[in-house]
């Protein structure tokens, strides 16, 4: 069964209880009262659990950016829906509110277009400070807030989202309405958490298969391999090699790149993930292939339904062979893919005549090929009104 904590602030346990009431799954509700305890708290329970929750985004944030994480982090969040019901209930209940006198404490005035598009005036707007959600401080910043903001006599009332708050807010006399996610929010985020975690329960016993050629194998090879990850099986054949382990030990020793840097000299490798050893070296053969297509330069991890590349290339290069890829679907050369490119990257536009040229092909050929683009949502074309004859079709590519 599968085994979550949930870290939260006591006073949200019977929100988040009552809500979960019914799913299939073992639960431990982990209390704390201040943000610094947050850290600890995860690296005391990861290994124990197979995910954790926390209640709001405020505890993910903190651990997210305080710790390595080695067991999946989650965490309760408001949705839209939730949000607008409850404003609907503060104005139910105070018909004359003005919302510019309203604080709202979850909120970044970066995020507020996104919470709030086109629903008030720039002088109805509700009042929003700037969060840093992964900072330990940040309950001391908010207390501070309040107090200010009830100093200059600038609000009538907080909605918070964090109800360690709420006790605070009470004691100094601040009127406040505290929102939590819905029960069904909340359900159906551990629902998808569960299965999100029995995916990559399965994923971890998955085959991986290696296919590498040498230009020169070593007499210690095996031994060298074994030095990266002991948890495998190596197959020596000639120059040929087969390296045969499971996903979890792959992904732990980043063997495919670790035996890259090792062997730079004519290294050819592909991997392949798969349920059975069979489906693995089916394709790994692709990946191999793949590898080979560019100068060992990109090595790839292929399953049945994706495609990783795995080696450390820069944004532009990796644009460039999704393109590559993209239009050797259509059965376009790995020469003419590249000249397309250039003039992708230049941005220009071009006609039959000039793409011809280009690719030193007919015109009705250059046609076919803007036409198969054009289908294939690859490039956008327009007429061009010219002085004498009619209108010209240019091109220009979005790949």
């Amino acid at each position: 069964m599968i085994k979550l904590a949930i870290l939260t602030p006591k006073n949200s346990y019977e929100n988040i209880k009552k809500s979960l009431k019914g799913i299939e799954c073992e639960i431990k509700y982990i209390f704390y009262n201040n943000l610094y305890d947050l850290e600890d708290l995860y690296l005391k329970n990861a290994q124990e659990y197979d995910g954790i929750i926390t209640s709001g985004p405020i505890g993910y944030e903190i651990i997210k950016n305080s710790v390595e994480l080695f067991t999946p982090l989650y965490h309760f969040d408001i949705s839209k829906g939730d949000l607008y019901k409850y404003l609907f209930n503060v104005l139910k209940e105070n018909p004359q509110i003005n919302f510019s006198r309203v604080y709202i404490d979850f909120i970044s005035p970066e995020k507020k277009e996104y919470w709030f598009q086109n629903i008030f005036k720039k002088e109805e707007e509700p009042i929003f400070y700037k969060i840093n959600f992964s900072n330990k401080n940040l309950y001391e910043t908010l207390k501070n807030n309040y107090i200010n903001l009830k100093n200059e006599n600038k609000i009538d009332i907080v909605l918070t989202r964090i109800s360690n708050m709420v006790e605070f807010l009470k004691n100094e006399n601040i009127s406040f309405d505290f929102l939590f996610p819905s029960e069904e929010n909340i359900r159906n985020t551990v629902l998808e958490v569960i299965k999100d975690i029995k995916i990559l329960k399965s994923e971890k016993k998955q085959i991986i298969f290696g296919k590498i050629l040498l230009s020169n194998v070593l007499k210690n090879i095996e031994e060298e391999i074994h030095s990266i990850s002991k948890n495998c099986i190596v197959k020596v054949s000639d120059k040929n090699l087969e390296v045969l382990m499971i996903y979890e030990d792959f992904s732990n020793s980043n063997i495919a790149l670790n035996l890259k840097k090792k062997f730079k000299e004519n290294f050819y490798s592909g991997w392949g993930k798969g349920n059975n050893i069979n489906e693995a070296r089916y394709n790994a053969e692709k990946a191999y292939q793949k590898n080979k297509e560019t100068n060992s330069e990109i090595v790839y991890l292929v399953s049945s339904n994706s495609e990783l590349i795995l080696s450390e290339i820069d944004d532009k290069k990796k644009k460039s062979i999704e393109i590559i890829d993209k239009l050797k679907k259509l059965n376009i050369t790995k020469q003419n893919s590249g000249k397309l490119i250039e003039l992708f990257k230049s941005n220009e536009k071009v006609s039959c005549a000039i793409l011809a040229n280009h690719l030193n092909i007919s015109e009705r050929t250059a046609n076919r090929l803007l036409l198969k683009l054009e289908e294939n949502h690859l490039a956008i074309s327009e007429l061009i009104k010219i002085n004498r004859g009619r209108p010209k079709k240019i091109y220009q590519f979005s790949f």
